[in-house]
């Protein structure tokens, strides 16, 4: 059965109107004349699957009630929603007690319908049994995405230590950690990135200390020969793997000061000192650099690729501080260079203009005889910006590394010519670019400015009181 579309309740005996019949499975029900209450069941007709006839004449029967019948056996109509009863019209075998004024009325019985089996209540046990599987289930689920996940990190890890030059035929460099702080203290002692000790460790024998080499006899975990370690070992034991990394720090600081009249950078400061480590130094002073020997070569840039690769950025060891910082040194910018204009008024220059910026000259040009001269930090310098503004004269500022209050400009460089990067830390002498013509200017020439707390100040006095000698024409 379902219920009807419809809802039609029987005529009141207030109207006196005779009371339909019930035709096939359908029920007219009575409505009451007396006001329901407030929660008043719904009444609703139920029907079979097959459409109801159409209705036919009414009924002689009239029925004529002031208030609900008390029978047992009538069962009433439920609200929306509710459960539904068994059935929904009185039982032909128990009539209602006829009123005074009409005979009792005759009621065919409706057709029932099952009452629905009860649910009995969900064990607990079994609730937390389907809980649990469930959970069992999504773990079963996440677990290998989670280990693809992290496989997937790493590859990327190891790829990126790869294209850096971590790998050396495929093989990872892992530092034990048991010689973390030996290598720190020996970087410390030779002036050196941790990752440059800790990478010549590795080359040399994989930081195994019973490393020993059969053609040279070198020994230990940083491979020195007897010779030596005879000097550098402290009378120590060269398998002693402490002992070979406080000598490797410490001679790797000699080798550094044998070859610094080579070193025009950090970098070059980095390598000759591997090379020396390798070739010896007097190979390297001869070379003027790094010799033209294979073993050699290819032993420098593979410590310095692994070394790279483990700084965590890809940055290339020395890349950041270029030369003797410190020093105090100072040098003409540009070197065998002519002083062509001076700090202060000069008025108007000729292919330039009139403007005050030109007129009243901030800073000091030179220029050299045949306009392609390297222009050199004058001292330490701090590179906060390497423009390529050609309009501005493509220039390299920076600061003072212990006062960041005295900068530095160096203007009208040669377009593609500049040779540091922002962010490093650069030694009196280091070529920054070429002299040109970039911005405002009337010919190939370096414009230096030095400027305090962001005013230009008169650049002669202050080279020449640090002996840096001037040319005027």
């Amino acid at each position: 059965m379902e219920l009807c579309s419809w809802i039609r309740p029987c005529p009141s005996a207030s109207t006196r109107r005779p009371a339909p019949a019930i035709w096939g499975a359908r029920c007219c029900l009575w409505v009451p004349s007396w006001s329901p209450p407030e929660h008043s069941p719904s009444l609703v007709y139920w029907r079979t699957s097959r459409p109801p006839p159409q209705m036919g004449p009414p009924s002689t029967a009239r029925t004529s009630v002031s208030r609900p019948p008390s029978d047992s056996n009538v069962t009433p109509l439920r609200r929306r929603g509710a459960r539904s009863p068994t059935r929904t019209c009185p039982r032909e075998s128990s009539p209602r007690e006829p009123p005074t004024s009409s005979p009792p009325r005759s009621i065919r019985p409706c057709s029932t319908r099952p009452p629905a089996p009860e649910r009995p209540p969900m064990d607990d046990s079994k609730g937390k049994l389907v809980a649990a599987a469930g959970a069992l289930l999504l773990l079963v689920i996440l677990t290998p995405l989670f280990i693809i996940s992290l496989a997937a990190e790493d590859e990327q890890k190891k790829s990126a230590l790869v294209s850096c030059g971590a790998s050396v035929d495929g093989e990872q460099m892992v530092v034990p950690p048991e010689y973390q702080d030996a290598i720190n203290a020996a970087a410390q002692t030779a002036n050196l990135p941790p990752a440059i000790i800790a990478s010549q460790l590795w080359t040399e024998s994989r930081f195994d200390p019973r490393t020993v080499q059969p053609s040279s006899g070198a020994q230990g975990m940083a491979q020195f020969i007897p010779s030596t370690w005879a000097v550098w070992g402290n009378g120590k034991d060269p398998f002693d793997p402490f002992a070979a990394i406080d000598a490797q720090g410490r001679y790797m600081a000699e080798l550094q000061r044998l070859t610094a009249s080579l070193v025009t950078s950090d970098q070059q400061r980095i390598e000759f000192a591997l090379a020396s480590y390798n070739a010896g130094h007097n190979v390297v002073l001869a070379a003027g650099g790094i010799p033209p020997i294979e073993e050699t070569v290819n032993y420098v840039r593979q410590i310095m690729s692994l070394a790279q690769a483990g700084s965590g950025s890809c940055a290339i060891p020395g890349g950041d501080v270029i030369g003797e910082v410190g020093s105090g040194k100072w040098v003409l910018p540009l070197a065998d260079s002519w002083v062509t204009s001076p700090f202060g008024y000069r008025g108007c220059v000729e292919g330039v203009g009139c403007a005050d910026y030109v007129a009243n000259h901030n800073g000091l040009d030179v220029a050299t005889s045949g306009g392609t001269g390297t222009v050199v930090a004058a001292t330490d310098l701090v590179i906060t910006e390497v423009s390529t503004n050609w309009d501005a004269g493509l220039p390299v500022i920076g600061h003072a590394p212990d006062d960041p209050s005295i900068g530095f400009k160096y203007l009208h460089c040669a377009e593609g010519s500049h040779r540091v990067r922002a962010g490093q830390t650069v030694a009196a002498g280091t070529p920054l670019c070429t002299e040109g013509q970039s911005g405002d200017a009337n010919g190939r020439h370096l414009h230096f400015m030095i400027l305090k707390d962001g005013t230009p100040v008169d650049p002669e006095p202050i080279l020449l009181s640090h002996n840096v000698p001037l040319r005027y024409q």
